[in-house]
């Protein structure tokens, strides 16, 4: 059991660098393993598109477009 809660937890960190670099096929891949050891671990499982459009995602277009708004705002 030990093995399986190192193996979410390698998976999680793997999924966050995934975000982070924009990689959606390892996103996909990591987020399939989190399910997976989530199962082994009678835990709820995680939903794949919660995990795929986590908080990292929407935080960064969040702030794009809070940077947009207020150059156009400085240019006026």
């Amino acid at each position: 059991m030990e093995s399986t809660y190192r193996g979410l937890k390698k998976a999680w960190i793997g999924l966050r660098i995934a975000k982070r670099e924009r990689d959606i096929d390892k996103m996909k891949h990591y987020a399939e393993g989190i399910q997976k050891f989530e199962k082994q671990l009678n835990r709820p499982v995680s939903g794949r598109s919660d995990l795929l459009m986590g908080k990292e995602l929407s935080n960064s277009s969040e702030n794009q477009e809070k940077r947009s708004t207020q150059s156009k705002v400085a240019d006026n």
